[in-house]
Order: C-alpha cells, then sequence, then structure tokens
C-alpha cells in the first residue's frame, strides 16, 4: 500500500488516504472536512501510520493511527507549539519531527518529548544511531547529530543552501538537494560529507524531498552444502 495526503473531496483541506500499489481500493483514512491532515508516514512494521493534523483548531500536532484509519490517538500536543513532518525511528519506539522551534524527538508512549536541537527535515540513519537535518547558519547546511542532541558534525559548507537529506540503506551515502544561485540539484556524498557529486541533468528547480529505495532481496547463489565432521549444514542461497 501507498500512504499519501490529497486535498480530493470529501477532505478538502487535506485527508490522508491510502491505494494499493497497483492503483486499486482508493480508501480515504482522515475524514475530518475543515482541518488539513498530512505527510502520513509507516511504521518500520507497516501497521501504524503517523501524520500531523492541525483537528485540534489551534496547533499541528503529531497523531498516529492503525493502517485502516481506526484507533486514532494524539502523540505530541505542546500548545503552542506545531510539530509536523514526523519520521519513526528504525526499531519503530520513537519519532522525530520538526517544530516551530526546531527539532523535536519524543517516545511512542508519549513520554520524553524533547527538543533536540534548531533545524529541518530531519530524518534517521538506518541504525537509528544518528539523526541528519539541515540547519540554517548563513545558509542551510547539513548537519548530523545522536537522538539526543549531542556530538553535532556539519557536513556542508559553503555559499549554496543544502537541505531535505536522506541516507542509503546501508547508512554509507546521503542524497540532498542544493540550491547554487537559484537552481536545484541533488546531490550525493558519503556519510562523512566527503564526495560530493550532482546527479547529472538535476540543477534545474523544484528538486526535493528524495529518499532512497530499499532493493527488494535477491538471490546470491544457488543451493548449497557444506560438510563439518559429522554435520551436513545446506543453504538456500
Amino acid at each position: 500500500k501507498i500512504a499519501f495526503k490529497s486535498d480530493r473531496s470529501p477532505s478538502p483541506n487535506g485527508g490522508i488516504w491510502v491505494v494499493n500499489a497497483d492503483g486499486t481500493g482508493l480508501v480515504l483514512l482522515t475524514n475530518t472536512p475543515g482541518f488539513a491532515n498530512a505527510k502520513p508516514t509507516w511504521s518500520p512494521d507497516g501497521t501504524k501510520i503517523a501524520f500531523h493534523s492541525n483537528r485540534d483548531g489551534l496547533i499541528s500536532s503529531i497523531y498516529l493511527m492503525n493502517a485502516d484509519g481506526s484507533g486514532v490517538t494524539r502523540l505530541t500536543n505542546a500548545l503552542p507549539i506545531s510539530d509536523s513532518t514526523a519520521e519513526w525511528s528504525p526499531d519503530g519506539t520513537r519519532m522525530i519531527f520538526e517544530t516551530n522551534t526546531g527539532i523535536g524527538i519524543i517516545n511512542l508512549d508519549g513520554t520524553g518529548r524533547a527538543q533536540i536541537g534548531g533545524g529541518r527535515f530531519p530524518s534517521w540513519s538506518p541504525d537509528g544511531a544518528k539523526i541528519i537535518f539541515a540547519s540554517l547558519s548563513s545558509g542551510y547546511h547539513i548537519y548530523t547529530m545522536k537522538p539526543d542532541g549531542t556530538d553535532i558534525a556539519q557536513l556542508t559548507f559553503g555559499a549554496p543552501n543544502d537541505q531535505y537529506p536522506s541516507y542509503s540503506p546501508d547508512g554509507k551515502k546521503i542524497v540532498f538537494a542544493r540550491n547554487t544561485s537559484g537552481t536545484i540539484g541533488l546531490w550525493t556524498m558519503n556519510a562523512d560529507g566527503s564526495n560530493q557529486v550532482i546527479f547529472t541533468g538535476t540543477n534545474t528547480i523544484g528538486n526535493g524531498y528524495s529518499d532512497w529505495q530499499r532493493a527488494p532481496n535477491t538471490r546470491v547463489g544457488t543451493l548449497s552444502s557444506l560438510r563439518i565432521d559429522e554435520a551436513v549444514i545446506t543453504y538456500s542461497d
């Protein structure tokens, strides 16, 4: 399934929908006319969806629901601070999100809310050990930090504005959008910030919010057996 936000009726201000990967089975999960719902993100096990909504009429907060739209619960509530753009930790126990004052983190039971730094577009490393984000300092640049906000490291420098970072599934590469004199290209770099390379033909406008594909499992060998003393171990791959 694919979860997405749409302004289509009957939720013209923004509803969360799901559709099967083949385009069938379109279903509205959030029917709250007059209020916005956006940025759905799946839990690692695919059973829940997080999103942000202003349905209380005061602030934007992070909400959770089951994959079928049932069981909606409010995760964050920090009036007058608004929260948006959540992302699950790889182990599914915590959430990072943007606020109008910086980057927040919270446990999935609603405890342990903290602001761990300034910046925007936070995203987890695949092992959950780091958070990558963009922060404004003579233009936006890419940084990493630990989930407790310590060990901040700057990866990009100079005049361009760098935003929308995302790790590769193995954690060795980072993709991000770089604005150079009004044109925005997609770039990659190593996880330590070295070897920054632009994707040919992407230095145009409007690029951003890139994300790496997780490739499906593929067979890497044929049926084989190994004999060790009295035991025979057979591997399918």
